[in-house]
């Protein structure tokens, strides 16, 4: 599943001297859930989901909405409790037309920080309170 191939990448990227059989292993687990294993996302945990927010803020510049929408897709996978990747998520559905998955990534958002005024704001003149 998407999960465990993810914190693979992050487990095989933790350990730099690169043990063969785990990333092996690895390769395996990828075939299994037909995603290929992302060389340059073999990287500790905490480096891979700065990696992903970076190629999603990558994809709404060069407006691929959708590579956008995977990458904070992923960082929620491997953390639940990421406000960004909730927010940037909301974003690229929002801006790919896909306004109930927009709604329910902010309210997600706002969940795990209730602080998050812009978020809320603009939840608000969506009608979404």
């Amino acid at each position: 599943d998407l999960k465990a191939l993810l914190l693979a990448h992050a487990a095989l990227g933790a350990d730099r001297r690169g043990d063969a059989v785990f990333e092996a292993l690895l390769y395996i687990m990828s075939d299994l859930v037909k995603i290929h294993v992302r060389r340059d996302e073999i990287l500790p945990l905490e480096a891979l989901i700065k990696e992903k927010l970076r190629k999603a803020a990558k994809g709404f510049y060069i407006q691929q909405f959708d590579m956008a929408a995977k990458e904070c897709e992923e960082v929620a996978v491997l953390d639940e409790a990421n406000p960004v990747a909730w927010t940037r998520l909301g974003s690229a559905y929002f801006m790919m037309g896909d306004k109930e998955k927009a709604k329910a990534a902010y309210l997600k958002a706002l969940e795990i920080n209730p602080q998050d005024r812009v978020t809320r704001e603009f939840m608000r003149t969506q009608g979404w309170e």
